[in-house]
């Protein structure tokens, strides 16, 4: 079989019995030629289905072993190591008119920013989408398979290796299967919504999975991801900030994940021990040799250099969170509040409410935000909670919060 000719099927699909969807053998596309035939199909599409295969245990970005696609009644196997322009491709992502069907796009959508230099939009996702439809919180795509048509995928090369050449048989079989279903799904979920008048919902959720935010790096602020930043004063926090940016840039220059530039617990252990030589360096709790001998100096001089900045160029500290009985018992009745409110309209809490909004809309209220519902729970979230619900939990903690703070006076 030449598994580089467009008419070359590499496996079988499933039952034709299953309405909508594409059963037709899948094509592995190995050449520009094919990826050019394939993109004229492509053109005249108004959706496509789409997964992606990638590799990252070693690498800072994802290298892309295969994209998926399906549409035009027929499964396509791009294969990105054996093509060696895939401009074409990346020309029909940019088409803001075509919708691209995926489920959990998260991974996809941050492996395909890196190959297009964009996030391709717009995004319909199955799993955000079964979950606005009683299917539970971000259900799997297998799970979802069988709940919509019957049938048990095979999951055995979840974790195969997809740079490896070539691919076998039963990776070819699996990718397909992460497609085929996809269109029917569209159709099923997106009619389903429509019904229900929950389209806008899914795809307000489905937009800000998009955002290109979310792939793009800013070194100088991946500090304020760590944890537990009101430990640290703000001479520490600089170096911090400083230390985190040298190696985020180290870790995309050399293509390695962070943690083999420098893990966190030792990033934060350098901070903290603040050493003066390499020797003190080398003794800190969890320090690798070989991140002593080629980046020993490079971190001290950074110490140094944060050491001798002015205070107006120190980043500003970090308030230690509120872990009062008070706040707690707030965030919790809120939790439930919306938690109810998520079983009458049949949604999973965690989509309505995460915890983390809940906390965050709490602290903000007990700080005397009146207005922090709205600021947290916006769009479609706040059209499903309700105004009374929402004033009402302003109404309420704010009495709270006053009741707190004259029980401290």
């Amino acid at each position: 079989m030449d598994r580089g000719d467009m008419s070359a099927g590499v496996c079988e699909g499933p039952a034709p019995e299953l309405p909508g969807v594409v059963d037709s053998e899948a094509i592995l596309v190995q050449s520009a030629e094919a990826l050019g035939e394939l993109c004229s199909r492509l053109r005249g599409c108004d959706a496509v289905g789409m997964d992606t295969e990638f590799v990252r245990s070693r690498t800072y970005f994802p290298t892309l072993g295969l994209i998926q696609i399906v549409a035009d009644g027929g499964v396509f196997l791009v294969d990105p190591l054996g093509v060696d322009d895939l401009s074409p491709l990346v020309e029909i992502l940019a088409d803001p008119r075509l919708i691209k069907i995926f489920h959990s796009c998260q991974e996809d959508l941050e492996a395909l920013y890196y190959l297009c230099g964009f996030a391709p939009g717009p995004v319909f996702d199955t799993q955000v989408a079964a979950s606005f439809l009683g299917y539970g919180f971000q259900p799997g795509y297998g799970s979802l398979v069988k709940a919509l048509f019957g049938v048990e995928l095979d999951k055995d090369e979840t974790r195969s290796n997809w740079i490896k050449r070539p691919l076998s048989e039963s990776q070819l079989i699996y990718a397909a299967q992460d497609v085929r279903y996809l269109p029917a799904m569209y159709s099923i979920l997106g009619q389903a919504l429509t019904e229900q008048g929950r389209l806008s919902w899914a795809r307000e959720e489905c937009a800000a999975l998009e955002g290109e935010a979310r792939f793009e790096t800013d070194a100088a602020c991946y500090y304020l991801r760590m944890r537990s930043l009101w430990q640290f004063d703000r001479r520490e926090l600089a170096a911090l900030r400083d230390l985190s940016a040298w190696r985020e840039h180290e870790a995309m220059s050399r293509d390695l994940p962070r943690s083999f530039v420098l893990d966190d617990k030792s990033l934060r252990a350098v901070v903290r021990d603040w050493p003066g030589k390499l020797a003190d360096l080398a003794a800190v709790e969890g320090m690798r040799p070989q991140v002593v001998r080629r980046s020993g100096k490079v971190i001290l001089a950074m110490l140094r250099q944060a050491r001798q900045l002015p205070e107006e160029e120190l980043p500003p500290a970090h308030g230690r969170p509120l872990h009062t009985h008070a706040l707690k018992a707030a965030a919790d009745e809120a939790k439930a509040a919306l938690d109810r409110r998520a079983g009458e309209l049949g949604l999973p809490p965690e989509l309505l409410a995460p915890r983390k909004l809940v906390a965050d809309m709490m602290c903000d209220l007990f700080m005397g935000q009146a207005d922090a519902p709205w600021k947290h729970i916006t769009g479609w979230r706040a059209q499903a909670v309700g105004e009374s619900l929402l004033r009402n939990l302003a109404e309420r903690h704010a009495r709270q919060r006053q009741s707190y703070r004259s029980s401290d006076d």
